[in-house]
């Protein structure tokens, strides 16, 4: 997602602190312990700017009502280039990208949508 996410929720905005949940998939071998570390994240605010080693940094947007201000404004959150997260190295080595309705915004998006 690029641009700037704002929230008019008790959400702080700012950087997690050293925080693994969206990149280390061994964290998800004790889902239970993962959402436990979840919901700490969450009460320290509900969006967090990521920076991991091997990632482009992003957004952890894990707050319902920011997320549905976010998906309200298309064209300033985009789907574009990248709306699923991936290493570095995956995206530099991809071969081929399939544009599916989750790499596209409005007005293309809604135009697929429409003929399903």
């Amino acid at each position: 997602m690029s641009g700037t996410p704002s929230s008019t929720t008790r959400s702080p905005i700012g950087r997690a602190p050293a925080n693994d949940l969206f990149t280390d998939v061994e964290r998800w071998g004790d889902i239970d312990t993962w959402n436990r570390a979840a919901l700490a994240l969450h009460e320290s605010g509900g969006i967090h700017r990521i920076e991991r080693p091997g990632y482009d940094p992003f957004w952890a947007v894990i707050d319902h009502a920011a997320i549905v201000g976010i998906e309200r404004r298309p064209t300033l959150f985009s789907n574009e280039p990248e709306p699923i997260l991936a290493t570095q190295d995956t995206i530099a080595n991809r071969k081929e990208s399939v544009k599916t309705l989750i790499r596209m915004d409005p007005p293309e998006h809604g135009k697929y949508r429409q003929m399903t």
